[in-house]
């Protein structure tokens, strides 16, 4: 039987990619009312925060993250994503508290970090991955090398994302680690998503 907080986040997900990330929210602020103390909720829901732009939110969240301090590497690499895109917010926020552990950028072991806006990707390692896939999971292909692709990503965790793209690309998918504000200026940089598309040179 599937645990409550599984189902939750699943059905999260599904609403997200389909537009409603206010439904997807609504939903699991429901559900943590029932299990305030999974941190698979609050980082969650910290992560749709920072997706809709709610700053203040999403900082409110990562801060319950913190206090309950989770010991799951993927938890903590995700929390580290968020922390990069709103460390301003969260430290106005955290000001003067005292009952908080030290604010940090924890990584997922074995996972490489990527300084994604110091990259240029060439034309052919863009096209390998089909456009439908990268706007979808919100990846960026890297690099390709011999049947190896490396995958820009803000979660690592999503083995849907890199299974998939593995199967319709034909090749190994390695992934490193980017913060979501890196993902969407590439996004908009390399594919004009979020934008008017620019003509490439």
């Amino acid at each position: 039987m599937v645990h409550p907080v599984e189902e939750a986040l699943e059905r999260a997900d599904a609403l997200y990619e389909n537009g409603q990330s206010s439904r997807a929210i609504q939903n699991l602020e429901m559900v943590l009312f029932r299990f305030p103390d999974d941190p698979r909720l609050v980082v969650r829901l910290a992560e749709l925060y920072v997706l809709s732009g709610n700053e203040k939110g999403a900082a409110s969240y990562y801060l319950q993250a913190l206090r309950l301090d989770p010991a799951d590497p993927d938890l903590q690499v995700r929390m580290s994503a968020i922390l990069e895109a709103i460390k301003s917010e969260v430290e106005k926020l955290a000001e003067g508290s005292v009952s908080l552990p030290a604010l940090r950028r924890r990584k997922q072991p074995g996972v490489p970090v990527i300084d994604l806006d110091d990259v240029d990707v060439p034309e052919d390692v863009l096209e390998r991955v089909p456009l439908d896939l990268v706007e979808r999971f919100r990846v960026v292909p890297v690099a390709v090398e011999g049947q190896t692709l490396l995958l820009a990503t803000a979660q690592p965790e999503n083995r849907r994302a890199l299974e998939e793209i593995g199967f319709v690309t034909g090749l190994s998918v390695n992934c490193a680690i980017a913060t979501d504000r890196e993902i969407s200026s590439a996004l908009k940089r390399f594919y004009g998503l979020g934008a008017k598309a620019k003509k490439k040179r």
